[in-house]
Parts: C-alpha cells; structure tokens; sequence
C-alpha cells in the first residue's frame, strides 16, 4: 500500500449524523475501496505500512491489555469500529504525514 491510497483529506462526520451507514460509506471511502474484502486488505496494507510507528505500537499495547487481545494486528482492525474509526483516522493522516499524532493521549485514554 502506498501512503496515498488512504485519503487523509476524508472529513468523518458519521458521528455527528449519527449514522451506521454514513460510517461504511466513510470507512470504504477513506481507504478508496468499494467492498468489505478490499476494505480488510487495504487495512492490512496500512497496518503493514505505518506498524513500526513508536506512537502506533504504545497505543495497541493499550488496546491488547484493555481487550485481552493477543494479537496487534486485530488490534488495529477493531482501531476502525464505529467508536473509534473518526479519531482513528485522524491518528493516521499524522501518521502518515510524518507527523506526531496529536490525539495520541486522547486515544490511549480510552483504553486505560
């Protein structure tokens, strides 16, 4: 995957519509797929990208300990659920803009 199959210029607004499908239609959209199998894939191209961001494996450490999950590769799919897909996103396009993320806290908290 390559840094620009993720538009980092989506704004996500599901949550304030409150919108299970406004949340499918932003989460294909962000990763330009058009299906769900695309989608898991494109996922885990991204993870495969940005997975050595010291930022990114503090925060799944957070999520595995909190789930009790043992893989952070599953970790980072669940990252993109309804709840946490529009501050997931933001820690991405910081990511991938070579940027600290700046809801970093923010989103670790979350797991505490």
């Amino acid at each position: 995957m390559s840094e620009n199959m993720y538009d980092t210029d989506l704004v996500c607004s599901y949550m304030t519509m409150e919108s299970n499908e406004q949340y499918q239609q932003e989460l294909l959209s962000v990763f330009k797929v058009t299906t769900y199998e695309e989608l898991s894939n494109t996922i885990e191209q991204l993870y495969h990208l940005i997975k050595k961001n010291d930022k990114l494996q503090e925060l799944l450490k957070k999520v595995e300990f909190k789930l009790n999950w043992a893989n952070k590769d599953h970790c980072f799919y669940f990252l993109f659920s309804y709840d946490y897909f529009i501050h997931m996103h933001e820690y991405v396009k910081h990511v991938l803009n070579h940027q600290c993320p700046t809801n970093h806290d923010k989103l670790c908290s979350m797991f505490e």
